[in-house]
């Protein structure tokens, strides 16, 4: 069996610095969102730039062992498609400059064994529009400056598109099929809850609201991956 740290949507807080703290040897993945706080959190954008920076350069200070993922709220940052909630159009330049000086770092996919991981799933409709494979590989290959393909969102998240992208599928919208994708667990994070959602043999949603991070227990066969597989830090 194989552990990972996994730390779901940050959006400026620093829960994930104590999880790192204790836990300095497991390979570890960031889901993403790593700026736009929650107006509740009461997070500054300095605060949050600053968080960032702090981030990037853990992971600097950890090349293969940390990977940082993209989301949708760090997306509009270096591309020309600005539509996530919560923005911060002020601080819009710099924030983005910090992301592309260090582009090197972020992927859109990660993968360890039989387990994705991506900022918002790889959900079947989505699969079947782009013809998205489940290789994390060639995901971070086909998305490799073609961002307008990960503009894809649906109705749960005020767009217009059959389905939400890896950085925009929205929770309910693994609940409006019974289709999963084959071959792979999926672990991701974006739609906020007050509790993971976990469907075994599938996978696990781990968005939080900065509760925590978490410790994840990889069995030899994907398919028993369940709640108990996974452990708040």
């Amino acid at each position: 069996m194989k552990q990972v740290l996994v730390i779901p949507d940050v959006h400026g807080r620093k829960f994930w610095k104590r999880a790192v703290e204790t836990h300095d040897s497991l390979p570890t993945v960031f889901l993403g969102d790593y700026v736009d706080p929650y107006p509740d959190d009461a997070i500054s954008a300095e605060q949050t730039i600053e968080n960032l920076k702090e981030v990037i350069e853990f992971a600097k200070n950890n090349v293969g062992r940390v990977q940082l993922l993209s989301g949708n709220h760090d997306l509009p940052y270096y591309t020309n498609f600005i539509n996530s909630t919560r923005h911060d159009r002020i601080h819009h330049v710099e924030i983005g400059e910090i992301f592309f000086k260090n582009r090197q770092l972020f992927a859109f996919a990660h993968q360890i064994g039989d387990v994705l991981f991506t900022h918002a799933g790889l959900t079947s409709a989505y699969m079947a529009t782009e013809n998205v494979p489940t290789d994390a590989d060639e995901i971070n290959k086909m998305f490799a400056q073609r961002y307008e393909r990960l503009m894809y969102v649906s109705r749960y998240r005020g767009g217009f598109s059959r389905c939400g992208s890896i950085v925009w599928a929205d929770l309910r919208e693994w609940f409006d099929t019974d289709e999963r994708p084959e071959g792979v667990f999926q672990v991701f994070g974006h739609t906020q809850s007050r509790r993971p959602f976990i469907e075994k043999g599938h996978f696990a949603m781990l968005d939080v609201a900065g509760q925590g991070a978490f410790i994840m227990t990889i069995p030899d066969d994907y398919h028993e991956i369940d709640k108990s597989c996974f452990k708040m830090v």
